[in-house]
């Protein structure tokens, strides 16, 4: 079963078994305020639609959105020299925006900390060996010192995978990095494993149970693994040819990786029947997966829900703003649309901040004329056509939730439920411990204006993220 077919199943499908989805769910709008990226996060943008059929037009291949279509798409993350020198042009705007707006205008530029002036004008550090905007390492807790044995198993198991399936093959993750992906990805394979409900009845065969199990468990090695080697630089045909050369030892391997002593208990026959269903898998599977051309990004498994809203001419919502009511005007005055912030200014109810109040984030409009645009801005007026909504409970979910409470209080029953696709990005390890937000989380923590940071010169295709790896600790 192919990656999409997982993500179409019905839910009795998808459920049997250890079939769950994919393995490692992102956390979906994690609170800027109170979470931080770290080394070795998944980071998830939207990508334009399989289809959007609101016109009878269909969409036959998602594709990335405008900011992750090109080759080298968020290489100014992934270079540490391209991502330092790109804070210290931000950093340089930031101090004249200071000398050169007011107070209102200030309020909408970029969120990267302030730096010092020299005497000719330019950004310089506050600090002598760090930059700046790294957040100073914290103290160990004592439970975190005496979990130490423990981390260091993990990080072997790690290593020990990654050395045998020969990864990093490529320059999309770091290693250290790359090793974090895989501990993740092992926690939610051995929870599936032991939290899995046994079959009832007297008669089950646990030998069986185990095989069940661990075939699962390869099956979502093959998709881990088909993903690292689809890239420009790597190839699918070198791992294709890896698992022919290692044979069973593949098998052992995933069972030595997952460390469950009842995996132990199957026999080398049995073993060898579930290579040869892994080496199988794994070769349809590269065969039929979409070629990757980017080297920083790639499809990611999971999918976002959402509700899609119709905005018509009559509708409540055309023409309103997501954002709050001081952002949206001073942002209107800056463009010159005079106007526009007039009308805001006199109409307040027309912004709705939708993220603050409600816990709602605008995903995407599709305009009556068929442009997308992904992730829009608190400022950029709702028009007529269809906007997607979601919030942290409606993800995946056919329940009541922010959306659909609020939409119901302002009397709009058209709507449908949606997914989109999504990209995913490795975050490496010079951008431990930043914040997209409108300020730091802990005190010296590097603050980033994402959609800003990737922008190009004109200031166009900059990318929002949805989702990062989730992690209780970071929950609201």
């Amino acid at each position: 079963m192919d990656v999409d077919d997982v993500a179409n199943a019905p839910e009795s499908d998808t459920q049997a078994g250890q079939g769950q989805g994919p393995p490692c769910p992102p956390h979906y709008y994690p609170d800027p305020s109170r979470r931080v990226i770290k080394e070795g996060d998944m980071m998830y943008c939207i990508r334009a639609p399989t289809s959007l059929d609101p016109w009878g037009i269909f969409i036959q291949q998602g594709y990335p959105v405008k900011g992750l279509d090109q080759k080298d798409s968020l290489k100014c993350l992934q270079d540490k020299d391209l991502f330092e020198q790109r804070l210290q042009e931000l950093g340089d705007l930031k101090a004249q925006a200071n000398a050169e707006q007011d107070a209102d205008k200030d309020a909408i530029t970029a969120h990267v900390k302030k730096r010092k002036i020299d005497s000719n004008g330019r950004a310089q550090s506050a600090q002598t060996s760090e930059d700046e905007n790294v957040a100073p390492q914290r103290k160990k807790s004592g439970s975190a010192k005496r979990a130490q044995p423990d981390v260091q198993k993990k990080a072997a198991k790690a290593n020990d995978f990654q050395s045998f399936f020969g990864l990093p093959c490529n320059c999309r993750a770091e290693k250290n990095a790359q090793a974090i992906v895989i501990k993740n990805l092992r926690g939610d394979m051995r929870s599936r494993i032991s939290n899995a409900k046994k079959p009832r009845g007297q008669g089950s065969d646990a030998v069986q149970l185990s095989k069940g199990r661990l075939h699962e468990a390869c099956v979502e090695v093959a998709k881990y693994l088909v993903g690292c080697y689809n890239h420009p630089d790597s190839s699918l045909e070198d791992l294709q040819n890896l698992i022919d050369t290692h044979g069973d030892e593949c098998i052992r391997q995933i069972r030595h990786w997952l460390d469950i002593k009842e995996l132990f208990e199957l026999d080398e026959q049995t073993i060898s029947t579930i290579f040869t269903g892994f080496q199988t898998y794994l070769r349809s599977h590269a065969q039929n997966v979409e070629p990757e051309t980017r080297k920083y990004l790639i499809k990611s498994p999971h999918r976002l829900s959402c509700t899609k809203v119709h905005v018509h001419t009559q509708s409540a919502l055309l023409g309103c703003y997501s954002g709050p009511h001081d952002v949206v005007a001073a942002k209107l005055k800056q463009d010159g649309e005079l106007i526009e912030a007039e009308k805001v200014t006199r109409m307040p109810h027309l912004c709705k901040d939708l993220r603050n109040k409600k816990g709602i984030n605008v995903v995407a409009f599709l305009t009556s004329k068929l442009t997308f645009k992904p992730m829009p801005g608190p400022f950029d007026a709702f028009p007529e056509g269809h906007i997607f909504l979601s919030c942290e409970i409606c993800q995946g979910k056919k329940i009541d939730c922010n959306c659909t409470e609020w939409l119901d209080s302002v009397g709009i029953t058209e709507r449908d439920t949606f997914e989109f696709d999504l990209d995913e990005m490795v975050v490496p390890a010079h951008m431990d411990n930043y914040c997209f937000g409108q300020k730091p989380w802990v005190q010296g923590q590097g603050v980033l204006n994402l959609r800003r940071f990737t922008a190009d010169e004109n200031s166009e295709g900059g990318v929002q993220i949805v989702g990062l790896t989730k992690d209780t600790k970071d929950q609201k």
